[in-house]
């Protein structure tokens, strides 16, 4: 075990249960992967969201995959393009998706005992243009990844 999951198990063991908005990709993957390892299932929720802007396939995998992780997953519907600010399809639009997906997790998993949401963002991702961070810092996400 290299230092940087070590130190991501450590953040895990401190955090004792977590949401991962699970999209299937490579580092959200690896996320939930350690968090249930650390962890064990019944205190990791993939939160597995699908919109219009999500294929059918994509959120079937996104939850088979999570499944196989040994993760508990949680399939939400969520209606994106009825927020005006996310159908015009502008750089912005990523803000208004990323908050409602972010307050569509937290409402359905409250009064679970789950208080930390970790999205999947790693050092890389720091210098791109990322209109959804700010509304992660809104929301009281945190990135592990990057913490660790």
């Amino acid at each position: 075990m290299d230092e940087k999951e070590a130190r991501l198990r450590e953040l895990l063991k401190e955090v004792g249960k977590i949401v991962v908005p699970y999209s299937g990709g490579i580092d959200s993957s690896y996320l939930l992967k350690i968090a249930v390892d650390t962890l064990g299932r019944d205190n990791v929720i993939a939160a597995v969201v699908n919109s219009e802007l999500f294929s059918d396939r994509e959120f079937s995998e996104a939850i088979d995959l999570g499944t196989e992780m040994g993760a508990r997953v949680l399939g939400l519907e969520m209606e994106e393009l009825s927020d005006p600010h996310i159908a015009s399809n502008t750089p912005n639009s990523w803000y208004y998706s990323k908050k409602m997906l972010y307050q569509t997790i937290k409402k359905n998993v409250e009064g679970e005992g789950f208080t930390v949401l970790s999205d999947g963002l790693i050092m890389d991702d720091i210098n791109d243009y990322r209109p959804g961070v700010k509304a992660r810092n809104e929301e009281g996400v945190r990135s592990l990844l990057q913490e660790a």
